[in-house]
This record gives structure tokens, sequence and C-alpha cells, in this order.
């Protein structure tokens, strides 16, 4: 552990593990650089050596996850479930929500009509949250989901009137602002896939051109889902 001068400020360093850890004390005075080497070398005792992790609150653990998220397919879905998790716990200590608690919330978005699918896709949004908390080294609660009754639906599929309807709404032809019609032609493209080769949102979303064989007719792709490598036909459209 060390205290030196970088410029006008003093700064607290030290080697541990094979990391360094660095904080300005923001001061150019030596005393006050002090104070922040007792608490960094306390929280390193407390967590490496005791075994102990510190608190972080629901929205800075959410803030958390999504500032490293922004590129993942399912980041819509991250921001929605978040703002739920904001809306309803207020900004309690993460580690402080218990199975009653969850299982009211559950009840709470029930009544507000959710249904249970989207429940169950927010609360697997709640387990990246902690398992990222976790990681970064704070406590995080002991829970277990209670399992909700989902009645399988039978699948209906677009009609053809319906999908160019679809189409037409999504004409980037009939918008005037270029950022409007760059969005609509965005949104055309990925609804044209998604409808013509099955691909889930997710998948279509982050695509790359090398995912593409234009010589073979072919898609490649990585379904997370279970967890294999497929290829799609290209259609003509």
């Amino acid at each position: 552990m060390s205290v030196y001068k970088r410029g006008n400020y003093w700064i607290v360093q030290f080697n541990h593990d094979r990391r360094t850890y660095t904080r300005s004390s923001k001061s150019t005075r030596k005393r006050d650089a002090l104070e922040p080497e007792r608490q960094m070398r306390q929280q390193l005792v407390d967590t490496q050596v005791l075994g102990h992790r510190e608190n972080i609150k629901l929205h800075e653990a959410c803030v958390s996850l999504l500032s490293t998220s922004k590129d993942s397919g399912a980041y819509d879905t991250l921001v929605t479930a978040t703002n739920r998790f904001k809306e309803y716990f207020d900004d309690i200590f993460l580690d402080a929500i218990t199975n009653r608690d969850l299982s009211r919330w559950v009840e709470y978005e029930r009544k507000r009509g959710i249904k249970d699918i989207t429940i169950r896709l927010w609360s697997r949004q709640f387990n990246k949250i902690c398992r990222n908390a976790h990681r970064l080294g704070y406590y995080t609660p002991d829970y277990e989901w209670g399992e909700w009754n989902i009645k399988d639906k039978p699948i209906r599929y677009l009609t053809d009137a319906e999908e160019q309807k679809i189409l037409k709404e999504l004409d980037p032809s009939s918008a005037k602002d270029p950022k409007h019609k760059n969005g609509r032609q965005a949104a055309r493209d990925i609804f044209i896939l998604m409808i013509d080769a099955g691909f889930r949102i997710n998948e279509a979303s982050v695509l790359k051109w090398s995912d593409i064989d234009f010589d073979n007719g072919v898609i490649y792709l990585y379904r997370s889902k279970v967890s294999n490598d497929y290829f799609i036909p290209v259609t003509k459209r």
C-alpha cells in the first residue's frame, strides 16, 4: 500500500493478487489521502480475507448490468424488467429482497394483467442482475422462484393478409423524415427475416454479415435457447 502525489492530487495505490487498485483522494493534502487508504485496506481484509461482501442498492445493481448489456439482443427486455423491479421494490438493498417479496411482486404483476410467461421472462432478468452483482463482490439475496402454471396455447400463424398489412405499415417510402425512413427499413428487414426464416427477435438483431453465406444461400446462427449451431436457407425474398 502506498500514498503518492500525481500532479496536484495525492493517490492511494496498492497491489493484491496480481491486481492494481488505485483511488484518487482528490485533495492536494497528503493527510486527506490517509483515510481512503485506511478504508481500502479494511475493505480488502473484509472481502478477500474474511469473505465479507459489500451491500448494493437494487437501482445500482440494475444500472450496473444495463451498462454492460447494451449489445445484448435481450437489452430491451432487460430495461423493461429493471424498470418494473425499481417501481415495485424501490431503492432497497438487493440482498434484502426475500422469497415473500418476490411472491408478492408476482401477484402484483398478475393483478396488473401481466401474463405468467412475461413474469417468468422478467424473473430471468432478475437472476442476471443478482449474478452480475455477485460477480462484482456484492451481497445478493437467497431466493427461489415459484413455478407458474402456463397453459400451452395453440400456435396461430399470420395470415397472408396480416403479413401484407404489417409490411405496408413498415414501408419506408411512406415516411418523410430520414430517421423514420431508416427506422422503418430496419424494422421491415428484421420482420421479413423473422417471418421467412423463423428467427427470434434477439437472434435477428445480432446477426453479422459473416453469418450469411451468399454462395450457398444459407444463414448460420447460434440458438442460445437450445445451445446449438444451426443454419437456415435464404429465401428469394
